[in-house]
């Protein structure tokens, strides 16, 4: 069972349903609508199911290059059988296409799916083009709810944009990570993506919410100090890539909360609860990687 976690990157898979929840209630703020608990559901863990397919797909295709330079990774390591994975990939896509349905989100759902497949199977060959596929699919998967709407003739234009907030930022941390590999640095571009997405995402938060809120101005501040600590170098901290990657990855829950905050109001609860919150996943995330190292 840990090799399985392991695969599917369980620690960051949450990433994706606080994305998809987030830019959900932006949508619903924005056009005045609701969601039964049901269609909620179906949405998040659909959410996860795709970016599980993503994760899984990647280590299936590189598991030959892998047994050289990743030997500990579950499927050169000998604890997943190549066919078992294939088949478990096939069936977590059936699984995202089939909550996608239930949910009405069926359009994003699968734009999102083969956007990571491209990435996984040749576009991250390429730093800035496989960090545009994969931003892109990171945004479809967020964007299942006002995606759904637009098509249904209902537009949000801020939650769509803050979905493609969600895509600049995981583009960033894909660009970080592949410096370490193609020897080439990226950091300015990685700096004014990260930037750009915390940015935008609190003023497209403050659009959709009509004012400034508690919630808004906690988002504000934080999407400020984001940008500003990385415009200077201090995040994410002095370290091996991969350790500044986990902390990247943490950081999409601090997003999450930014461009939610358009839904929390003024409630003082509320506000303080969703940024304890978003911090406290991204630390158990940190923890729950340390739980399931080789």
């Amino acid at each position: 069972m840990k090799a399985w976690l392991r695969l599917a990157r369980v620690p960051f898979a949450f990433t994706a349903a606080t994305d998809a929840l987030a830019v959900g209630l932006l949508a619903h703020v924005a056009l005045g609508s609701d969601a039964t608990t049901t269609r909620w559901a179906a949405v998040l863990g659909a959410a996860v199911l795709v970016y599980a397919f993503g994760m899984m797909l990647n280590d299936w295709a590189d598991r030959t290059e892998d047994a050289l330079h990743a030997p500990d990774r579950p499927i050169p390591s000998g604890a997943l059988r190549p066919t078992a994975v294939a088949v478990a990939i096939l069936i977590v896509a059936a699984g995202a296409l089939a909550l996608g349905h239930l949910a009405g989100t069926l359009p994003a759902v699968s734009a999102a799916l083969v956007l990571a497949a491209l990435y996984d199977l040749g576009t991250k060959r390429s730093v800035i083009g496989g960090a545009a596929v994969l931003g892109l699919a990171r945004a479809a998967n967020a964007a299942q709810v006002p995606l759904a709407a637009a098509l249904a003739g209902a537009v949000a234009p801020t939650a769509l944009l803050a979905a493609l907030a969600v895509g600049a930022y995981a583009a960033a941390i894909t660009i970080h990570s592949a410096q370490a590999e193609v020897g080439v640095r990226y950091t300015l571009l990685v700096r004014t993506l990260v930037g750009l997405a915390f940015a935008g995402a609190a003023v497209l938060a403050w659009v959709a919410a009509g004012s400034f809120t508690l919630a808004t101005m906690f988002a504000s501040m934080l999407a400020f100090g984001v940008a500003s600590s990385t415009a200077f170098g201090r995040t994410p901290r002095p370290g091996p890539i991969p350790k500044q990657v986990r902390e990247m990855l943490g950081g999409l829950y601090v997003l999450a909360y930014v461009i939610a905050s358009a839904a929390l109001g003024a409630n003082a609860l509320w506000a303080l609860g969703g940024l304890v919150a978003a911090w406290g996943m991204a630390i158990a995330s940190q923890l729950v990687v340390r739980a399931l190292r080789p």
